[in-house]
């Protein structure tokens, strides 16, 4: 089911859209009946700021900086003299050299756009392939904090106390700044299974740190979860990472064949992750010679530009199936990247009504490329469009239905934008849970 045709217009990077975010939320939990067991997968691949915003910001006629000229060498010979007759710490060449690099990524403006050490890419590159090990944790970038959203139970993190909304401040030796992606946080906190990494955590409800000893564990890399309310069927999906189509296409199948009359498909707080995933799923809705009525670009999912406008790639349906249910699409604030082309596809053909706030507007494509010597770059190299042209970067996907949550949801029943999913497919309102004890006689 996983066979997706890419068309190359004028070669190019194979694309990947990635996760930038990982959140959590507990009304979901309790609508999929159990608690997510993501943890800290982050993909090795993101989308980035908008490419159009560096070349305004870096003109075609502005001269290109030269780190070789006299100018520059004698600027830095000052400054290192400076620190040779006054820096009173001991220098660290290693850092120094790491510094320089991540200077040259930093100085192109896009805070997407960094370098990664030898080691890093290493533990990047498992981020999407079958199992590895880490503490067990779903975190996400807050104000510039790394902030639990989730700890699975029986997991590395839970089993030593820490809790949701504990803020990461420390990992194995390295302080946790606001600079840092949460893909080098992720990098730090994973390693072999069974090796020990010291991390702390600053809890805001008891304005303490806490430092903890985790011995690493296996990560699960489920990203579907679903169920049932009357005849309608709920699928969560909380990433997209190599096998969350094939979650999916089973799940969706499942809730077919035992005959729902709807389905909703929850992407709230899903942060994006492989094109590869999301088109499959896209293309298991869609029939192959869909159209938005121009006769052209039929079965189109989603294709890329690259900074001059020229389309570099394209992805279209060819798995002979389509999908003959009504459907739902929830979306919020954080759906982003490769969950706002799913939300965008299926809006596009008219596939699926869409519940929710506008999205988060990430529509930028990087590739990883991996260096001489073991190290990688990330960078931007397109901007990606819906099939109907439309760009989601920075506007992200408005909903057919605007619908608000309230802040606090206690329960299910306060969840609106599921409500108003529900009764769009023709279901009845999903009343509170009854707790109230009663005694046996």
């Amino acid at each position: 089911m996983k066979k997706i045709v890419v068309k190359r217009i004028t070669g190019g990077f194979a694309v990947c859209m990635a996760l930038s975010l990982l959140t959590g939320c507990s009304s979901i939990q309790k609508l999929i009946g159990r608690n997510k067991e993501t943890t800290e997968e982050i993909s090795v691949n993101t989308l980035t700021e908008d490419n159009e915003s560096r070349q305004t910001a870096s003109p075609g006629n502005a001269e290109k900086f030269d780190p070789t000229s006299q100018k520059v060498r004698e600027k830095t010979k000052e400054i290192e003299k400076y620190i040779d007759n006054y820096y009173y710490f001991p220098e660290d060449p290693a850092k120094q050299e790491e510094s320089y690099y991540d200077g040259i990524m930093g100085g192109l403006g896009d805070k997407y756009s960094v370098y990664y050490t030898p080691e890093e890419y290493q533990k990047l590159a498992l981020s999407n392939q079958g199992q590895f090990y880490g503490i067990g944790v779903v975190i996400t970038k807050k104000d510039g904090k790394v902030v639990v959203t989730d700890v699975p139970e029986n997991g590395p993190s839970a089993k030593v106390g820490i809790q949701k909304d504990d803020v990461l401040v420390k990992a194995d030796g390295t302080e946790i700044t606001e600079e840092m992606e949460l893909e080098q946080v992720v990098a730090i906190t994973r390693g072999e299974e069974g090796t020990t990494v010291n991390v702390e955590f600053y809890r805001p409800s008891t304005d303490e740190i806490t430092s903890y000893d985790i011995v690493r564990g296996p990560v699960d890399l489920t990203s579907v979860y679903t169920n049932r309310f009357d005849d309608i069927g709920y699928i969560y999906v909380t990433q997209f990472v190599d096998n969350t189509d094939e979650q999916f296409i089973k799940k969706m199948d499942e809730m077919i064949q035992d005959n729902v009359k709807g389905i909703i498909i929850d992407l709230r707080n899903n942060p994006g992750g492989m094109l590869t995933s999301v088109s499959a799923m896209c293309d298991y809705i869609l029939d192959d010679d869909a159209s938005l009525g121009n006769g052209e670009d039929r079965g189109l999912i989603v294709y890329t530009e690259d900074k001059n406008g020229n389309r570099i790639d394209e992805i279209k349906c060819s798995d002979g199936h389509s999908v003959d249910i009504p459907l739902v699409v929830l979306c919020n604030k954080d759906t982003a990247s490769a969950a706002e082309l799913m939300t965008s596809c299926l809006k596009d053909y008219g596939k699926a009504k869409i519940v929710g706030t506008t999205t988060y507007g990430k529509g930028i494509v990087q590739s990883l490329i991996k260096l001489s010597d073991g190290s990688a770059i990330k960078i931007t190299i397109a901007k990606y469009f819906s099939a109907s042209g439309y760009g989601i970067h920075e506007v992200g996907v408005v909903p057919d239905y605007e619908v608000e949550n309230p802040e606090k949801m206690e329960d299910v029943s306060d969840d609106e934008q599921f409500q108003k999913a529900i009764e769009l497919l023709g279901g009845k309102r999903v009343e509170p849970e009854d707790t109230t004890e009663e005694d046996e006689e």
